[in-house]
């Protein structure tokens, strides 16, 4: 019950705001900003956060969309266009690091483009960060409406050693190309600190503070020893979840 009255509450925000951008006045006065970052770090979990906020558009996801119609995304034209005078922030979301990277032009235009704002997120246990992206491979479920408890799956340590030096080296170089617009946030910054991380991002766009929502949750609630079937192997790169 509670994931439906949240979910009819952002539909009535989101509709409310699509109704004064269709038939209000219109200007580019906003600040705009993109969410970058990798899978599995929270980013549609922030992308509903910052939608129920009547003042921010996250348009996320839409490079995907975009390329799913075979077209190439606009910036200007499908993205940073004219909205209702209440809009203040304008944004989506852009992964970097993927094998198929069909978000290096955005991320290339978002470089070329002072003006816009960098939401850095990033997942700072990338053990538990790994284990999310498994799961929801092997399960084909990159978001939930409801807490889950998933089965244990094994992983190889040498995967994973991989994946946490990539990860480090794709995130210095994100701070390092978006110097100076850039504002780090975690996904476990959103678990234990919402309040306080949700003002900064808020403050960082320009927007009034709002108590923000999302009828996401998260996906698993089983500690990470209990996601690793060899976790004998891991215990040695374990960080609290």
């Amino acid at each position: 019950m509670a994931y439906w009255f949240k979910y009819f509450q952002a539909w009535m925000i989101l509709k409310r705001k699509s109704l004064y951008t269709f038939f209000g006045a219109k200007n580019f006065d906003y600040n705009r900003f993109a969410i970058v970052c990798t899978s599995r770090s929270g980013s549609t979990w922030l992308h509903t956060l910052l939608n129920s906020h009547p003042q921010v558009t996250s348009k996320g996801e839409i490079v995907f969309k975009t390329h799913k119609l075979n077209k190439d995304l606009d910036l200007e034209a499908d993205v940073f266009h004219q909205y209702a005078s209440s809009i203040k922030a304008v944004g989506l979301k852009v992964f970097y690091g993927l094998t198929n990277d069909i978000y290096e032009p955005t991320l290339q235009a978002l470089r070329r483009d002072s003006e816009i704002k960098i939401i850095h997120l990033v997942r700072e246990n990338r053990l538990a960060q790994f284990v999310s992206l498994q799961a929801a491979k092997r399960n084909s479920e990159w978001s939930h409406k409801g807490t889950s408890k998933t089965q244990p799956i094994r992983i190889e340590l040498a995967d994973f050693q991989q994946f946490n030096e990539k990860q480090i080296n794709l995130q210095t170089k994100i701070d390092q190309d978006f110097k100076g617009r850039i504002l780090n946030i975690s996904y476990e910054d959103l678990l234990s600190r919402q309040n306080e991380t949700l003002v900064l991002v808020q403050e960082f766009l320009g927007v009034k503070h709002r108590k923000l929502f999302s009828a996401l949750k998260r996906q698993s609630t089983s500690d990470l020893k209990g996601r690793i079937a060899n976790w004998s192997d891991f215990e040695g790169f374990y960080l609290k979840d």
